[in-house]
């Protein structure tokens, strides 16, 4: 319900800007102005301040207001008709319909010490603009001012699209937010008043606006938590036409009459919400004093705490139709009793109120048993009044959903069709047929209007394509949609997706009161449309409508081009024999392709049709170092692919191994060749070096393996040859295309020369080998001339402590009878011997054997250390290394062999672990940490564990023992106490008279007690405020619920205001009769008496009960004949206010 309000709501604000970007066409002049402005104001970059832009400003000005907060030091007046100020803009904008006023706030901000602005011009236009902390003060006498935001002085003022927030007025005026004063025919127009207040207790009120002027409108318009110390907790309005139109009225407060609206005026109010306003006196949302329409409206939870009329108090002329009153306190409608009250009442509904406590009904009471006024009740649910006709007393009008507020009326509610069109009328100033409901629905729905606030609508029917129908396949993309028609609908929106319920084409559109919708762009092709069109009307919109859908066409065109793969566009050194690959094309049937040496050419391939595949092998390699040009042409039954560009690739160059070469010295069968020679051979074309391998029979490298000794054409043996031996000599050419082959291998013969044998060196295992077995046997190099050989075997250089210089023989290897040690280094020393003598200056080799690895061992943690407590939930987790661990694996629970917080995480050869997250506080942890290699995972590890820290919080809250929370008639003179709260290290006190409020006490701390007895006494009939919060060392307790009780009241005798005589008018003719306006007052009641004119001037006044007289003139000069106001003070405190006349 609340929500179609405020979509009205909505729909008003868009009309009203549209409107006014249409009238800001002829606006004359513009000034721009920023928070920091310092310019002319002639451009955004010479943007001014305020003040200057206000004080310089002629008539037809617009001011334009970059975004942000403007600090008010001293009022801003303006001064200059036809005056507008819009806020909203980010300070680029060239057109005002470019501002963005909902999103670019722009605040005036009172900061709590001044009054924000006055309007003393006419025809002025504030929009765009947020009102906060604005403050007055002052009293009728001396300022006569109100309006902590603003005072409107002039005529036709618009306020449009502003915000006035936490506003204050101290002044006896009121207004917390806007004073209307000396002008006439104001609008005020989607606008929020929220938290401002007028906090005089003594004067006018008002919280959020006192308004003084004629013809108002205030219209879609929110006023929410507002507050008056005084009448009207958001609005206190006299004069005359006075109009509320598409309102809110929510949480406002006064602590007197009025808690939403105190009303003096002529005023209408139209299709607004009252909801959960209070007051303290009577009328919990409105108290009037005039004449009052009320058309359309919701009164819902609202409440006059110690007085009657929760929702309204009629204390003059009341005028209602299709109103819903439900929830409110102490009698719904209140109204006077005497002869001058008149109360309309028609079509509305009352239900689930509650009485005043001395009343009997809780709908609608008078305020004495005995009833004199004038009563009109027709057509209405009641509760319990028995006046008027055609009323239904006691029965349910069936509301959807009254717990959730929804008052909209279900199908079979008794007040559907009951009430009278013509009484609607008798009230409403716009016809039934024009009319609509709270909800913004049509007022009537079939012929006879509902009662109550809301219109029962029946919900529309659903509807269903009518081309193409639904699943229809092989669509023309460029299809129109159609429907049925359903009847009483208003109009269609149409959402279109490629998915179900998706809306990526067209999203809700309103296509208006039509059947058939064109889209813009085409379908795509192939695609399943779906398709959803929601009739509406007044009612809303049609629900659980099904979603249909239909398949468009496949249009078949011509394939996209492709692009090789494999050899890519422009490589190099490709290989003669390679494939071509290429991209796959969507919607491709096959492809051809030609290949040729030059730019367009075909000579090695012509627009071969290879099928529907995406690689090509030519039969024949391509001719090396050549750039071979690729066309491949993607087809289709719809044709060729068009304009592809072809793409090429250059082969590689191939290079021939080079020929062999001779041995030029010595020549191939010389003999007799000395042992030292060198050998030298003929150089052969393109070899890139040479590979030489000796050895000493046919084939063999026993002497040189394969060296490559570059290109050089001449090699030195590092040693001599053996003597007496053929040489067996094999010289490779090479280049980068490989070796010569099929090579002669040549040889020569040395001289004979008997000498000691050469060393040997160990071939098994070879000098510095590794990871040897540790069971290997050993072998060497058999030397020419040797008888034998003598191996020493040791664990450092030079030892023997394995094998003492065995002659093992003329043999080439030997078996240690025991294994090596593992990962050991052995040195190995073999002595080959002949009758000559040992070879001598044998280098000692080595080699090292292998490491038998096994798992490693366990670890411990270093820190925490294993049972350490009060541990940080932060800490880190370090350990010991473990010799030969490759990593370690780690786990961690808070119970004995648990991993709840981490499992087996393997962390890598590092000995720490920082947790993602703190660990529980106060808990043993169990830490497991498996050191692991290659050979396994360490075994039988002992699980450890720490205690984590005890982290201490901030306690709980606690609750008022005595008195209770919600506690009345409390002693003024009482003590509080509380229930003690645990960890607690004492608590803070803070007691007010208002929510939050510390007026009485502030924050006081009591230490460690339970109980607090105040200095003084509390205020009597008070609502005193409790707010305890415990606290400790790691801060105060947080969230807690300030409580509550009232005291007792009082009672003090009363004084009968009724022995008061006070005349209507006087005529001061000198005629000896009614010369004077004089009040009786027989029982010394009064304590001051005021006259004063409309305008608050005030004429005459007298402190005390014998000078109630006033013979009509001020200063000595005759006032003329008209109004006055007569204001009594009376010693109870009461203040009485009267309307008089002086009659010449």
């Amino acid at each position: 319900m609340k929500n179609k309000t405020y979509c009205m709501h909505k729909l008003s604000i868009f009309l009203i800007v549209i409107c006014f970007s249409i009238f800001y066409a002829n606006a004359q002049s513009i000034v721009y102005v920023s928070p920091t402005g310092t310019g002319n104001g002639t451009s955004w970059a010479q943007a001014t301040d305020i003040t200057s832009a206000l004080a310089s400003a002629n008539n037809n000005t617009d001011i334009w207001l970059k975004e942000g907060s403007y600090l008010i030091n001293s009022t801003l007046i303006v001064g200059s008709d036809n005056l507008s100020l819009y806020g909203g803009f980010v300070g680029t904008e060239t057109s005002l319909n470019q501002r963005n006023w909902q999103n670019n706030l722009t605040t005036f901000d009172g900061q709590n010490s001044t009054k924000i602005m006055r309007i003393n011009a006419d025809d002025c236009i504030l929009d765009g603009i947020t009102f906060t902390n604005g403050f007055v003060t002052g009293s009728i006498s001396t300022t006569n001012d109100g309006g902590g935001a603003l005072r409107l002085a002039g005529d036709n003022t618009l306020v449009i699209n502003c915000k006035f927030t936490n506003n204050t007025s101290q002044a006896e005026r009121g207004g917390g937010a806007i004073f209307m004063w000396h002008g006439n025919n104001h609008t005020v127009d989607n606008c929020i008043f929220e938290n401002n207040s007028n906090t005089n207790a003594s004067g006018n009120g008002g919280g959020a606006i006192h308004n003084w002027d004629d013809n108002v409108t205030f219209k879609n318009t929110t006023f929410i938590n507002n507050s008056s110390s005084t009448n009207g907790g958001a609005l206190y309005t006299w004069t005359q036409d006075v109009l509320i139109e598409n309102c809110i009225f929510e949480d406002n407060e006064s602590n007197s009459y009025g808690g939403a609206i105190h009303s003096r005026s002529t005023l209408s109010i139209l299709n607004t919400e009252f909801t959960n306003n209070t007051s303290m006196g009577r009328g919990g949302a409105i108290d009037n004093g005039n004449v009052l329409y009320v058309v359309n409206n919701l009164f819902d939870g609202n409440s006059s705490q110690n007085n009657y009329g929760g929702a309204i108090f009629n204390g003059k002329e009341i005028h209602i139709t299709n109103a819903t009153f439900t929830n409110n306190s102490n009698t719904a409608l209140a109204h006077n009793a005497n002869t001058a009250c008149s109360t309309t009442i028609y079509n509305s509904i009352f239900y689930n109120n509650q009485a005043y406590s001395s009343f009997p009904y809780s709908d609608i009471a008078p305020t004495n048993t005995t009833d004199n006024s004038v009563k009109d009740f027709q057509n209405n649910i009641l509760e319990g009044n028995p006046n008027g006709t055609n009323n239904s007393i006691g029965v349910n009008p069936l509301f959807i959903d009254p717990t959730n507020s929804n008052y909209e009326l279900q199908s079979s509610s008794p007040a559907i069709d009951t009430g009278s069109n013509a009484l609607y009328n008798n009230v409403s100033t716009i016809a039934i047929n024009n009319a609509t409901d709270l909800s913004g629905d049509t007022r009537v729905f079939n012929t006879i209007v509902d009662l109550g606030a809301y219109e029962y609508n029946t919900p529309i029917t659903c509807t269903n394509i009518a081309s193409p129908l639904n699943t229809d396949t092989n669509v023309a993309i460029n299809t129109s949609i159609t429907w049925n028609a359903v009847a009483d609908a208003d109009g269609y929106s149409i959402s279109l997706g490629t998915s179900a319920s998706a809306n990526d084409i067209l999203n809700n559109l309103d296509v208006g009161n039509t059947t058939s919708y064109t889209p813009a762009n085409s379908f795509p092709q192939n695609t399943t449309i779906f398709v959803s069109i929601i009739p509406y009307n007044s009612a809303g919109d049609a629900s659980a409508c099904t979603e249909e859908s239909f398949t468009t066409e496949t249009i078949i065109t011509p394939p996209n081009c492709t692009t090789i793969t494999s050899p890519l566009n422009a490589d190099t050194n490709v290989a003669v024999n390679t494939s071509i690959t290429w991209n796959a094309v969507a919607d491709a049937d096959g492809y051809s392709i030609s290949l040729g040496t030059s730019a367009g050419a075909n000579d090695i391939l012509n627009n071969l049709d290879v099928g529907n595949t995406t690689s090509y092998t030519p039969a024949n390699s391509f001719p090396q170092n050549t750039t071979i040009f690729v066309s491949i042409i993607p087809y289709n039954s719809a044709g060729n692919a068009s304009a592809c560009t072809e793409e090429s690739f250059t082969t590689e160059t191939i290079i021939t191994p080079p020929n062999c070469t001779t041995i030029a010295s010595p020549l191939n069968t010389d003999t007799n060749v000395a042992v030292n020679t060198s050998i030298t051979w003929n150089a052969v074309a393109d070899a890139d070096g040479y590979s030489i391998s000796l050895g000493t029979s046919a084939g063999a490298n026993d002497i040189l393996n394969n060296l490559d000794v570059g290109n050089t054409t001449s090699y030195t043996p590092a040693n001599s040859f053996p003597q007496n031996t053929t040489i067996f000599v094999s010289i490779i050419p090479y280049n980068s295309a490989g070796d010569a082959s099929a090579c002669t291998e040549e040889s020569f013969t040395t001289e004979t020369i008997i000498t000691p044998p050469n060393c040997t060196t160990i071939t098994s295992p070879l000098n510095a080998d590794t990871n040897v077995a540790i069971n290997t046997s050993i072998t060497w190099n058999a030397v020419a001339d040797a008888d034998g050989y003598s191996i020493s075997l040791g664990t450092s250089a030079g030892a023997n402590d394995i094998l003492n210089n065995l002659d093992v023989g003329n043999t080439t290897s030997y078996t240690p009878a025991n294994s090596f040690p593992q990962n050991t280094t052995i040195f190995v020393s073999i002595i080959p011997y002949n009758s000559a003598g040992n070879a001598n200056a044998c280098t000692e080799e080595s080699f090292t054997t292998e490491t038998i690895i096994i798992p490693p061992n366990c670890t411990n943690i270093t820190s925490p250390l294993n049972a350490d407590t009060n541990v940080a939930v932060n800490t880190s987790i370090t350990w010991n290394a473990v010799a030969d661990a490759d990593g370690y694996s780690i786990s961690l629970g808070t119970s004995a062999g648990a991993n709840d917080i981490l499992n087996n995480l393997d962390v890598g050869n590092t000995t720490s672990y920082t947790p993602a997250n703190s660990f529980p506080q106060n808990t043993t942890i169990f830490v497991n940490i498996i050191p692991y290699n290659s050979a396994g995972n360490a075994s039988a590890c002992t699980e450890e564990s720490f205690t984590t820290e005890t982290i201490i919080t901030p306690p709980n809250c606690t609750n008022i023992t005595s008195p209770l929370n919600t506690d009345t008639n409390v002693a003024v003179n009482t003590s509080i106490t509380w229930n003690a709260v645990a960890d607690a290290d004492g608590y803070s006190i803070s007691l007010g008279t208002s929510a939050g409020a510390n007026d009485i006490l502030n924050n006081l701390d009591v230490g460690n007690t339970t109980s607090y007895t105040p200095a003084n006494s509390f205020p009597q009939n008070t609502t005193i405020f409790v707010n305890i919060i415990p606290y400790n060392s790691a801060g105060d307790a947080s969230a807690c619920t300030e409580e509550s009780f009232t005291t007792e009241t009082i009672i003090i005798p009363p004084i009968d205001k009724n022995t008061l005589i006070i005349p209507n008018f006087f005529t001061p003719n000198n005629d000896g009769i009614n010369d004077l306006f004089k009040i009786i007052d027989e029982e010394n009641i009064v304590k001051e008496f005021i006259i004063f004119d409309r305008f608050g001037k005030i004429l005459y006044s007298g402190k005390t009960s014998y000078n109630l007289i006033w013979d009509g003139n001020y200063n000595g000069k005759k006032m003329p004949a008209n109004d006055y106001w007569l204001k009594l003070v009376l010693k109870s405190g009461e203040v009485i206010t009267k309307n008089i006349s002086l009659l010449r």
